[in-house]
């Protein structure tokens, strides 16, 4: 009985002195939204781009809301998000703006803009760039409109 006891202690204090470690290690984000682990780094920004964000051309009428930059196991993807509050755009305008603008900036169209999930509100299409795939996904919800783009 005494051994259990003094094996289950053991075993408690191991667990403590892990967690403790683990989460020191581990630095906890602070008002410059960044994350850092040994392997990971997480950059956040709102109204701005990250530091480093492929280039790409950007509707006019559209401001940025927020992008991040993710560093994985040496892997870099990068997402944004931009909103425009203009009711009188149509997704086709914007769709077909961003199929000739993009590959005069050097992206070839990889997959062209397609309706998600029978939402006609919702259109996305895949670019490439250097080897870099982007997402671009446009959709019209709520009086707005909102541009994501990401990359794996």
């Amino acid at each position: 009985m005494k051994k259990i006891l003094i094996i289950t202690l053991s075993l408690i204090s191991l667990g403590g002195l892990l967690t403790a470690l683990y989460f020191s290690r581990t630095k906890v984000p602070t008002n410059n939204d960044t994350l850092e682990s040994e392997d990971e780094v997480f950059i956040e920004e709102e109204g701005s781009l990250v530091d480093g964000f492929p280039a790409l051309p950007v509707y006019p009428s559209f401001t940025i809301d927020e992008s991040s930059k993710e560093i994985d196991d040496g892997k870099t993807s990068w997402q944004a998000k931009w909103t425009s509050s203009d009711t009188t755009l149509k997704l086709s305008q914007i769709t077909n703006w961003y199929s000739q603008q993009m590959p005069q900036s050097g992206w070839i169209i990889s997959i062209p803009f397609e309706i998600q999930d029978n939402n006609p509100d919702s259109q996305t299409a895949v670019f490439e760039k250097d080897g870099l795939p982007l997402y671009l996904n446009v959709t019209r919800t709520e009086g707005k409109i909102t541009l994501s783009v990401q990359t794996y």
